[in-house]
């Protein structure tokens, strides 16, 4: 129990004093990513809802809640401009730390060239963190036979909660080139993004001391390339992070296969594909992922095996995810017309 607690403790003071909550779906966390990402895709109207189940080998698992919404508000020939907000709830496996982010985004995208935008984007919002020690169950509370919560746990350890603003902003490129539409398999289209997060450092609270939460600059892109006469695109993303003294790499390569195109006659039949491939979490996880496109729905799962120096006492357990994803109008909805996306 003793050790169990020092782990926890251990664990806990490196999250606090370390990373944002991360997703192995960036591509769907995008307003997490970089808030130049709202309103950048084919529709009008987004709705994503993820889960992450992390280090349940370790007994109780740290859990991670994504909710988002984006649009676009205001179109023409040449520019869009968008909105969106997100939540994002992270709890401790022992449920005695908790992080909460909700924001709200708006970014501006411009044609610069026909199948080419780039836009800005600007975040803000709150964060609030809650650190209750006392909730813990330390060994020298246990009388021989029973636990006794009243005893003293023998540990001095600061706990309490902070709530602070939050200020991020990132600019992004999209292309697309020689496609059918914005979902088919064939031609090449992509997207590159910059994001800067906690750019005004709010305070946070520490298991030892209250600081400031380090600057956070993301770099993400990714793109699909079709392969000629065949239902089957390539799709090689990357994700970098760098926040204070800590990296996150996280390349991958996904296939996608089109399983069904829309009917050009009747529309009954609607677009749906399946993709599947693996990224990999540099000196902490290898991932494999497998999603499902139907219309304008996606469910996307993925699990992390962990390769990282805590892979003995996980047993190998990383993280489970799964993210849910709706978009309006449908592929088979979207014509060439006002967006610029188009």
């Amino acid at each position: 129990m003793k050790k169990l607690s020092i782990f926890v403790l251990i664990f806990i003071a490196v999250m606090v004093k370390g990373q944002d909550p991360h997703f192995t779906h960036v591509n769907e966390a995008a307003l997490w990513v970089n808030p130049a990402y709202t309103g950048l895709f084919m529709g009008t109207f987004r709705g994503v809802v993820g889960y992450r189940d992390q280090w349940r080998g370790l007994g109780t698992p740290y859990t991670t809640y994504y909710l988002s919404a984006d649009g676009v508000v205001k179109q023409s020939m040449g520019s869009q401009f968008s909105v969106g907000c997100y939540g994002v709830f992270d709890r401790s496996g022992l449920k005695s730390f908790k992080q909460t982010y909700g924001a709200i985004s708006a970014s501006a995208h411009v044609k610069v060239g026909e199948g080419y935008l780039v836009g800005g984007g600007i975040m803000t919002g709150i964060f609030n963190m809650n650190f209750r020690p006392e909730d813990w169950r330390w060994s020298s509370q246990y009388d021989g036979m029973h636990y006794d919560g009243s005893l003293p746990s023998g540990e001095n350890l600061g706990g309490g909660g902070i709530t602070k603003m939050d200020v991020g902003g990132g600019v992004a490129f999209y292309f697309m080139r020689d496609a059918t539409n914005p979902f088919s398999n064939d031609g090449i289209r992509g997207k590159v993004g910059v994001s800067f997060y906690h750019i005004n450092r709010p305070e946070q609270i520490s298991v030892v001391e209250e600081d400031k939460k380090f600057r956070k600059v993301e770099v993400e892109g990714d793109v699909s390339i079709g392969i000629p006469n065949t239902n089957t695109a390539v799709q090689p993303g990357f994700l970098l992070a760098l926040q204070g003294p800590h990296v996150e790499f996280l390349p991958g390569l996904m296939v996608r296969y089109m399983l069904k195109e829309e009917s050009k006659y009747t529309g009954y039949i609607k677009n749906s594909a399946m993709t599947l491939g693996s990224y990999v979490r540099v000196g902490d996880a290898v991932t494999a992922m497998l999603g499902f496109e139907f219309s304008s729905y996606m469910v996307g799962f993925s699990y992390d095996v962990n390769v990282s120096g805590l892979s003995k006492a996980s047993k190998g357990n990383g993280a489970m995810e799964i993210f849910i994803r709706t978009i309006y109008p449908g592929p088979e909805k979207l014509k060439r017309g006002n967006s610029p996306m188009l």
